[in-house]
């Protein structure tokens, strides 16, 4: 699974190295905010549709179970997305010579709606995965 999130990765790196090189090929100053935002909007998207494997390796066949791994999945994997989106924000930004203070001052996100939409979208995928709900008891 690793492997598929590592080469899945590549994709909105390449887009916030496409948009800071090319602004400042330009001379113009990218809108950092916007670049996180997508950034750490895709990287949701590409984490949580891995759901339920990264829960478990196998499907747990009590019901119970099954939502204690996925409550721990909302809760922890928000600050996966966070973390893995701000490495590669910083280092993009690093090297191509973008102030910290700039690099800072760019990441003002409501965490509530991210967690939201993240504790969703890995509901709706654990939720597929393993047939839970109530056509399925």
């Amino acid at each position: 699974m690793l492997a598929a999130i590592n080469y899945a990765l590549i994709a909105p790196f390449g887009l916030l190295v496409r948009e800071m090189r090319g602004a400042q090929e330009n001379g113009t100053k990218p809108d950092f905010q916007h670049l996180f935002e997508g950034a750490l909007i895709t990287v949701c998207r590409l984490f949580t549709l891995f759901g339920a494997h990264w829960l478990a390796k196998a499907k747990p066949k009590d019901q119970e179970e099954q939502c204690k791994l996925l409550s721990i999945g909302i809760i922890y994997l928000i600050d996966i997305i966070v973390a893995e989106t701000s490495r590669m924000y910083g280092f993009i930004a690093g090297c191509n010579g973008i102030p910290d203070d700039i690099v800072r001052s760019s990441r003002k996100e409501d965490w509530s709606d991210v967690r939201v939409e993240t504790g969703i979208r890995l509901f709706d995928q654990v939720s597929k995965d393993w047939g839970m709900g109530k056509q399925n008891k």
